[in-house]
């Protein structure tokens, strides 16, 4: 294993593709130090003809499990959330929001320990989501979740977690911003 000085770069592998792999294919980067612990995930979608990304658009929805719970840590709220995509299909960038479950007003601020997460088939991501207590305003924690293809079963209980509608495109009418391809 070698040893890379900061802010330098060194070519430590060649990704070779198959030639029968799918014309869109996602390729998931794990950065590990010299005891194995895991320092960043980066997560690329690549096409074999460059550029052409349409096939992201046929992506089906994969609808995420997901379970949180919640703690006090002083002046704080904790609400621990994970995420377990049990599909055969990639879940692109998966979004968390908190919300005050009863007015569905969204807290802020907010500190995530990630988000936009991407989940290959069978994997599982646990993100903690920490926020003033006073921010929820004696509320229950509602997590809403988007993502580009990402849907999730809902939950209700001391933390509630639903699908984000307002994130979704056919939430809003149509606005002709982006005019339709002829």
């Amino acid at each position: 294993m070698a040893q890379v000085a900061g802010s330098s770069t060194v070519k430590a592998a060649q990704i070779d593709v198959s030639a029968r792999i799918t014309p869109l294919y996602f390729i998931k980067l794990n950065l590990s130090d010299a005891n194995g612990n895991l320092l960043s995930t980066n997560f690329y979608w690549q096409h074999v003809a460059q550029d052409q990304y349409d096939g992201l658009m046929n992506l089906p929805t994969v609808v995420l499990d997901a379970e949180a719970t919640t703690r006090i840590d002083g002046d704080h709220t904790v609400v621990t959330v994970t995420l377990h995509n049990n599909t055969n299909n990639v879940a692109l960038l998966s979004h968390l929001q908190l919300h005050q479950k009863k007015s569905g007003r969204r807290v802020l601020p907010v500190f995530y320990s990630d988000n936009y997460i991407s989940l290959v088939p069978g994997e599982s991501s646990t993100v903690s989501i920490e926020a003033a207590t006073k921010d929820l305003q004696g509320d229950l924690p509602l997590v809403e979740l988007d993502g580009f293809n990402v849907d999730v079963k809902p939950v209700d209980g001391p933390v509630s977690i639903v699908a984000n509608v307002n994130a979704q495109p056919s939430h809003w009418p149509a606005s002709n911003i982006v005019p339709e391809s002829r």
